[in-house]
């Protein structure tokens, strides 16, 4: 028997631009004038962004959801999405004891220009068996809304501000976890390819993103093969090749 623990996170859009800072056209009509359009994709028992409280990731790019999905499962996404009109949604919960939980997405609704998504934590039943390990749960869907600046909110107070997560945040944020990225330095057979902006792994075209957080001696870059799920990382003034380096476990 399964016991369900009510949450609700209130994913409140506001109308300012990605920055916070530039406000955007206002929308024809409020969206609580159409039927909430949500799809649930997939959920697991493990994600690699460690928090203490419940986080809220949210992205309208293509290249951002295919690396954060990645970055969570593993794996390429298998569902297409339209992020002219929805964005990928990830609710990662936080670290648990053990196993046996989960976070399920139960309704969408619309309140004028804000939605709230309920969602349910499902724990363990006393006395059921359950793996006996580390797990964080996670929840991944789509949800038909504007851009902007998405928040969560529970009835207890502020979860996260999910600020919509971009392709070059998201590789800035892996990088920086890397443990000695230096000493995977790519192939020099790869280099004149790289170079010229395809990736060596299948000739497709590299997605490219400035990295700011990591100190790499002058302006460096990540490149992106997102058919492969593979990323290289030119250096600084050197211009030095690095990778691949994967964002999946």
């Amino acid at each position: 028997m399964k016991k369900f623990t009510p949450a609700l996170l209130a994913l409140l859009i506001v109308g300012c631009g990605q920055n916070g800072t530039e406000p955007q056209e206002p929308l024809a009509a409020p969206l609580s004038d159409t039927s909430p359009q949500w799809t649930f994709l997939s959920q697991g028992s493990f994600h690699p962004f460690a928090s203490p409280t419940t986080r809220l990731f949210i992205t309208r790019e293509e290249t951002a959801w295919n690396f954060l999905h990645r970055r969570i499962t593993g794996i390429a996404p298998d569902k297409k999405i339209d992020f002219h009109t929805d964005l990928g949604i990830a609710i990662l919960s936080s670290k648990k004891p053990n196993g046996g939980y989960s976070l399920d997405i139960t309704n969408v609704e619309w309140s004028g220009n804000s939605a709230t998504v309920h969602i349910e934590e499902v724990t363990p039943a006393p006395g059921q068996m359950v793996p006996m390990i580390i797990t964080s749960p996670y929840s991944l869907a789509t949800l038909t809304a504007p851009s902007g600046w998405v928040l969560a909110q529970t009835e207890g107070g502020s979860v996260s501000i999910g600020l919509e997560r971009t392709y070059a945040y998201l590789v800035d944020e892996h990088f920086g976890s890397v443990s000695d990225p230096f000493t995977n330095t790519a192939a020099s057979t790869s280099i004149p390819v790289l170079s010229g902006g395809i990736c060596p792994i299948d000739n497709s075209t590299l997605v490219a993103a400035d990295l700011y957080s990591t100190n790499l001696g002058g302006p460096s870059s990540a490149h992106y093969c997102s058919e492969d799920g593979k990323y290289w990382v030119q250096q600084g003034f050197q211009g030095k090749w690095y990778g691949p380096f994967s964002p999946g476990y």
